[in-house]
């Protein structure tokens, strides 16, 4: 966890289907590890505790929520964050993990649940877990990134394993209006490490 703050990470998500690898204990020391870094979190292995988390950047807040598809329960606790947080903040980042491996196209639940997320008050939705960049889609303007891929993992068996994508959001407000612009940054795993790619 310091390693990964001196690196300049702020808030990490832990809705995710390694989490609870350790069980109960484990999850509670990896947060009390977290926060001991000086960084935050948010989202819970089974949707239920601590799901979301609120930063304050340059006079915007910005509520991030996690989404862990793969215990198949309390689906409606983070459509009720999403819905209680819009009134607290300016935008909501949903981070769902989901979908299948190696799997570049979303699901029809995948898409049904990024939609839900963006009617219920989300503005933009990052998912992950398939291991490999996934598509993308706008929905009612709102951008959404089915999977970002690997960003720092040891699948060095194939070229999509070894690609990733780190996502520059820059917000914007003028006046009450919040604007969006996204700058999608390939970055390339590999056992020397995360190196960004040239475009």
């Amino acid at each position: 966890a310091p390693a990964l703050s001196d690196l300049g990470f702020d808030i990490l998500g832990l809705a995710n289907n390694h989490s609870y690898n350790y069980g109960k204990q484990g999850l509670e020391s990896t947060r009390r590890y977290i926060g001991s870094a000086g960084m935050l979190y948010y989202g819970d292995p089974f949707n239920k505790d601590e799901i979301s988390t609120i930063i304050i950047k340059n006079g915007i807040k910005i509520g991030f929520i996690g989404f862990h598809e793969f215990n198949y329960t309390n689906f409606e606790n983070v459509l009720y964050e999403i819905t209680k947080l819009k009134s607290e903040v300016d935008v909501i980042i949903v981070s769902p993990h989901w979908g299948i491996e190696y799997q570049k196209y979303p699901t029809t639940k995948m898409k049904e649940w990024a939609h839900q997320f963006i009617d219920n008050g989300a503005d933009i939705v990052v998912g992950a877990h398939p291991h490999i960049v996934g598509d993308t889609e706008i929905y009612n303007d709102k951008k959404i990134y089915y999977s970002i891929g690997n960003f720092a993992f040891d699948q060095y068996f194939s070229e999509d394993t070894m690609k990733g994508l780190a996502v520059l959001i820059n917000i914007d407000r003028k006046d009450d209006e919040i604007s969006f612009s996204f700058e999608d940054i390939p970055v390339r795993v590999d056992r020397g490490g995360v190196k960004v790619v040239n475009k």
